[in-house]
């Protein structure tokens, strides 16, 4: 289908931002960053490794390249794990997160300007200083036998956010 062909879009409903989040997991821990005291969002919080998807990439190759950019590892198994859908209010774009899940990769570890690289137990993580929701996420992704997650991370009508996943 052309894009012509499909009439009007509302852009209030149907605009999204593609995003990628990227966790390396490894004898029971995950790689996490923590965020640049200078970053607009999560500063000094831990949060996968991702970002956003550039013109003219597939999603694979958008995880790919934020992860060797941010980790300077090149990651050589990573799966789609879960697919979030963090919905816009009003005129506000959503998010679609892709989110991809890797045991394996090849080079050297060098934290970026993005901020620092840590391993953390995937028995014990910091829920305090992760960005909201990322233990729940990781928790599903990694208790998933390799199927996909589906969430929904939404506000109701008095703007608390809520997040569920499948």
């Amino acid at each position: 289908m052309q894009f012509s062909e499909q009439g009007t879009i509302q852009t209030d409903r149907y605009t999204l931002v593609p995003c990628t989040l990227v966790f390396l997991i490894q004898e029971g821990n995950v790689l996490l960053l923590r965020g640049a005291n200078n970053k607009r969002l999560w500063a000094n919080q831990l949060n996968g490794i991702g970002g956003h998807v550039e013109p003219g990439e597939d999603i694979r190759e958008s995880a790919l390249r934020e992860f060797y950019e941010e980790t300077g590892l090149k990651l050589t198994d990573a799966r789609l794990a879960a697919l979030i859908h963090v919905q816009g209010q009003g005129a506000a774009p959503g998010v679609g997160l892709y989110v991809f899940l890797g045991t394996q990769a090849t080079g050297q570890l060098t934290s970026s300007h993005e901020g620092t690289l840590e391993w953390h137990s995937l028995t014990d993580l910091p829920t305090a200083e992760m960005v909201e929701n990322l233990d729940e996420v990781l928790r599903c992704i990694t208790n998933s036998n390799g199927e996909i997650v589906y969430g929904l991370y939404s506000p109701d009508e008095a703007g608390r956010i809520h997040f569920s996943l499948r």
